[in-house]
């Protein structure tokens, strides 16, 4: 039987390609400069599919052994309780706020992977972009500056210096102001950067055309990073910010290390002490430390740091700005004709004792009306609460919608950069930090406002402070809250005298001026080691400088 051929015209002309089977095999890995073929990245892939489960492991294990010791400590501890959530608000913005780098360079890298290839230029091409973009130099080295402008104030040709100033948060950064801007009329590129969302603001504020951010985590990645993309000549701490990672990374990179109105409190000297044998080698990369008192420079000296290396410059805080903040047109309002009564940075237990102040005052009286900055602004709310279960009318002063304060009321002041304004209104003021054992606050603040003030016994951050003031009369210290009802009720008895004594301050204050200079001259010091020669920021080479901005 014959078979029947069957003609399929549709599938002979049919336009479809034969599947190919499915024949791919691992890649043999890339090519080396000797011709022979490299590892294969298999087992690249097989350990970074590893290591992210165990690195993962191991945090969520340390964090269930971790948590119980945590959550003790935090119940048995008050202080630490405090400390803690300060830490946590100074932690969890900087965090997102590099995830939201990091997504956004993720996002950047994508469209810059979808872009088509650039076609090859000529040489002639070439020839003129290099001619034509501006050269920029590696970290820790100089780089060319704009040309001279007509009024600028520089002299000559020289070369910029990118400086990295650091700070905690918006005291630090108040001071790191000051600092930042003789360093910018002298013609460097300054930029800062903070570790709280209220330091960034004070920057922002103060110095609005100076790049400011979150500091990045302390670890090398970051910190490496961080470097590579700001490249800066130097890099300043203020105070006690000796994060480990960072200052490795710019000795690494030849990055000169300043220390600016260093710090060791009576408090944090013996833990930096028994840690000694770990942050020795850290602390013997730091450039100059510039400290705020001899026994402060005599801790810095103990802990490691060679004795050529340290000297006094003072507290950059003394300085006094050029200019008061002017208060708000609403808050003007809500104050005009009352007397006033400022508790500054303060703690719940100093809250608590400045609202028995008033209601002894009232009793002897008096009376005022009591503004409350507290050191975290988000306690206001729990704040509002607390003085409202005593009586009292309170006001918010995100909320104040025109109001005119009244003898006896409390404003809350849940806003940054107000403080020290409102201290210029104030009678008499009174500076948290100090019943709470912290080591007392900005004392400078009032004093440069002409306000006299009272603070409690634990002022060992404010040492130098607390001794201008106290032999002038323009503070007193209270030991206890009778005794700060007391001196409240005494000052009101006399409120001329207590105005004189508060200009007294003041003036003496003003005395001891001249830290952010010396800090400069410092910093110029360190930059001319650096670069093997004179600064060009250096006192000669802008003689035409009209003088030192101090503003805060």
């Amino acid at each position: 039987m014959r078979r029947r051929i069957v003609s399929r015209p549709h599938l002979r002309h049919s336009s479809r390609a034969p599947r190919a089977r499915n024949r791919s095999r691992r890649s043999p890995g890339p090519v080396r400069a000797s011709g022979r073929r490299g590892p294969r990245s298999g087992w690249l892939r097989l350990r970074r599919r590893c290591l992210g489960p165990l690195a993962h492991s191991l945090a969520a294990l340390a964090a269930i052994v971790l948590a119980p010791v945590l959550a003790v400590s935090l119940l048995l501890r008050p202080a630490l309780r405090e400390g803690f959530w300060e830490r946590l608000g100074r932690i969890a913005p900087r965090l997102a706020e590099q995830i939201s780098d990091a997504g956004g360079e993720r996002s950047a890298r994508a469209r810059s992977e979808r872009r088509p290839e650039p076609q090859a230029e000529s040489a002639q091409e070439t020839t003129s972009r290099l001619c034509t973009e501006p050269q920029t130099a590696p970290p820790g080295q100089s780089e060319p500056c704009e040309p001279d402008r007509p009024g600028s104030g520089r002299v000559g040709a020289r070369r910029c210096r990118r400086i990295w100033i650091h700070a905690s948060s918006v005291g630090e950064a108040k001071a790191a102001c000051r600092l930042a801007g003789t360093l910018e009329e002298a013609g460097h590129a300054v930029r800062a950067s903070t570790m709280t969302l209220g330091g960034r603001s004070i920057f922002r504020r103060d110095l609005p055309a100076l790049p400011s951010n979150l500091a990045p985590f302390d670890h090398p990645w970051c910190v490496e990073a961080a470097i590579r993309r700001a490249r800066p000549a130097l890099s300043v701490l203020i105070e006690t910010e000796l994060w480990p990672s960072w200052i490795a990374g710019c000795a690494r990179h030849g990055i000169p290390v300043v220390v600016a109105s260093g710090r060791l409190s009576d408090r944090s000297f013996p833990r930096y002490r028994r840690l000694r044998p770990l942050l020795g080698a850290t602390l013997r990369r730091i450039d100059a430390v510039g400290a705020r008192t001899e026994i402060d420079a005599e801790r810095f000296i103990e802990l490691g740091v060679p004795e050529e290396r340290v000297r006094t410059t003072g507290d950059l805080k003394l300085d006094p700005p050029t200019a008061q903040p002017a208060l708000a047109i609403d808050l003007i309002r809500a104050l005009s004709d009352v007397p006033v009564v400022v508790g500054g940075s303060t703690h719940a237990d100093e809250e608590a004792a400045l609202v028995d102040a008033l209601e002894g005052a009232e009793k002897a009286g008096h009376a005022f009306v009591l503004v409350l900055a507290p050191r975290q602004i988000a306690r206001a709310g729990e704040l509002q609460r607390q003085c409202e279960s005593r009586g009292r009318r309170v006001y918010l002063r995100s909320r104040l919608e025109g109001r005119h304060l009244v003898p006896g009321e409390i404003l809350i002041l849940d806003s940054f950069g107000e403080l020290a304004a409102m201290y210029a209104t104030a009678s008499i003021a009174f500076v948290g930090g100090t019943f709470a054992r912290i080591g007392g606050h900005n004392l400078v603040e009032p004093v440069h406002a002409g306000c006299p003030v009272l603070f409690g016994p634990s002022c060992e951050n404010v040492r130098k402070v607390v001794e201008i003031i106290e032999a002038v009369g323009a503070g007193r210290r209270v030991d206890s809250r009778a005794e700060l009802v007391a001196a409240v009720v005494e000052a009101f008895d006399d409120l001329e005298a207590c105005r004189m004594r508060g200009e007294l301050g003041r003036e003496t204050l003003e005395a001891h001026r001249g830290s952010v200079a010396r800090t400069r001259e410092m910093i110029d010091e360190v930059l001319e080691r650096s670069a093997g020669g004179p600064s060009d920021a250096s006192p000669a080479a802008h003689a035409s400088v009209s003088g030192v901005r101090e503003d805060a």
